[in-house]
């Protein structure tokens, strides 16, 4: 968190958001190409880097970035409407939680 909090808010231009087990399994790359999950759906606290962005200022635009076969079998409508409301419940609650910070 330190080390973004260096990053000078407007060299921030693109987000993009995604989580991930706990544990990774078989080798990082493949973890990382075939098993992330929808932000808010894994054990990252993606709702907090989002906190940590707004506190910061940052305006960039927001996507999801889901690599993930379980996702990518899904039909299209409901795969993206899956990734839209996931991303919008975390970002509503980081930047709820932003409003209620010190920083």
């Amino acid at each position: 968190e330190a080390a973004l909090r260096e990053v000078p808010p407007q060299k921030i231009v693109g987000i993009q958001l995604a989580a991930a087990d706990a544990d990774v399994v078989g080798d990082l790359e493949e973890d990382t190409v075939k098993r992330r999950r929808l932000p808010g759906e894994g054990a990252l606290d993606v709702v907090r880097l989002v906190t940590v962005l707004h506190d910061m200022g940052v305006e960039a635009a927001i996507g999801v970035e889901i690599i993930s076969e379980t996702h990518a079998a899904l039909p299209l409508h409901e795969a993206a409407t899956r990734s839209a409301q996931t991303a919008k419940q975390v970002i509503e609650l980081g930047r709820g939680a932003s409003a209620g910070s010190s920083s």
